[in-house]
Formats: structure tokens, sequence, C-alpha cells
């Protein structure tokens, strides 16, 4: 775990230099990124209906039971 945190604090340097590139870069309006998607891709997932049953279920975890 201190391995991990302290690679991050050796990237803090290089992170904020990328993060400065990025926000000061160019910009795409909503509108363009909206024409660029499918027309199905804005519409809310659809619910899914049924559940597997609870037998099912016991016998994915090793039970006996029917």
């Amino acid at each position: 775990m201190l391995n991990v945190l302290g690679g991050l604090v050796a990237l803090e340097a290089a992170q904020a230099d990328v993060l400065e590139r990025i926000c000061s870069g160019p910009t795409l309006r909503a509108l363009a990124l909206q024409a660029a998607l499918p027309a199905d891709a804005t519409k809310a997932p659809t619910a899914r209906r049924g559940r597997r049953s609870v037998a099912a279920q016991g016998n994915l975890l090793g039970s006996s039971d029917p």
C-alpha cells in the first residue's frame, strides 16, 4: 500500500501537467457530441424482467437441495 501511495506522490507533478493541458485545450460543444451518438444511445435502459429461481442459485452454490 505504501508503494502505491509513494508512486502516486511521485507522479503528482506529471498529473498536474496533464490536467493543465486538458483544461486549457480545445473543447467540444455538447451538441457536437450528441450528434455523434446513435439514435438509441440516449434512451433509458429497459428494466430486466424475471429473476433466477432460488433453486438455481442453490445449485450454483453447490447445494444438494432441488
